[in-house]
C-alpha cells in the first residue's frame, strides 16, 4: 500500500471491494445498478446499504414417473429416469419462467448418461447441452429466465 493509500485509508477508512474474493482496483466512485438492486444511505450507522432482491424459486409442480429419449421436459418438473441406455430430452425455453427449478433424478443404479439439450439459442451452464449420469445422481437446474443453469448436483445413496 502506497503511502497517499495509507493516508486515506486513515482519514477516511478502507473501501476495498471483493468480487468473488478478488480485490477489484481502487476507484473514487462505485456505481450499484440491475433490477432488484436496492441502494440507501444509513448516516446514522455511517453506511452505505445494498440489498439484492431475492430471486424466487418455484417449487415442482410436476411429477414425471418415467422419462425416456426425446422427452420434452417441462419447467417446475422433477423428471426420474432410469437409464439403461443413454438418451436426450429437452429443456424447456428458459424465457418466461425465470426462478423455476427442473429436477433431474436417476431411480437406477445404472450410470449411461442423459444429455439435456437446451432450447434453440439458449444454453445449460454455458453450452448448447449438458450430459448428465451416474447411479442415483440427482441433478438441479434452475432459470435465470434466459438459460438455464445446473445449481446442485449430488448422489443418493
Amino acid at each position: 500500500m502506497s503511502v497517499l493509500n495509507w493516508i486515506d485509508a486513515l482519514f477516511f477508512g478502507y473501501r476495498l471491494i471483493h468480487a468473488a474474493g478478488v480485490e477489484m482496483p481502487e476507484r473514487p466512485a462505485m456505481n450499484i445498478a440491475g433490477a432488484g438492486v436496492t441502494v440507501t444511505d444509513d448516516p446514522a450507522n455511517n453506511r452505505t446499504d445494498v440489498a439484492f432482491a431475492p430471486v424466487a424459486i418455484d417449487s415442482v409442480s410436476a411429477i414425471l414417473t418415467s422419462a425416456s429419449s426425446g422427452y420434452q421436459i417441462h419447467a417446475r418438473e422433477l423428471v426420474r429416469v432410469d437409464a439403461s441406455d443413454p438418451f436426450a430430452m429437452t429443456l424447456p425455453s428458459a424465457v418466461g419462467c425465470r426462478g423455476a427449478v427442473v429436477i433431474v433424478k436417476f431411480v437406477s443404479a445404472g450410470d449411461e448418461p442423459v444429455t439435456l439439450n437446451a432450447a434453440a439459442g439458449q444454453t445449460v451452464d454455458g453450452s448448447p447441452s449438458h450430459s448428465v449420469s451416474g447411479p442415483r445422481l440427482c441433478a438441479w437446474l434452475l432459470s435465470d429466465g434466459s438459460n438455464w443453469h445446473v445449481v446442485g448436483r449430488y448422489t443418493t445413496s
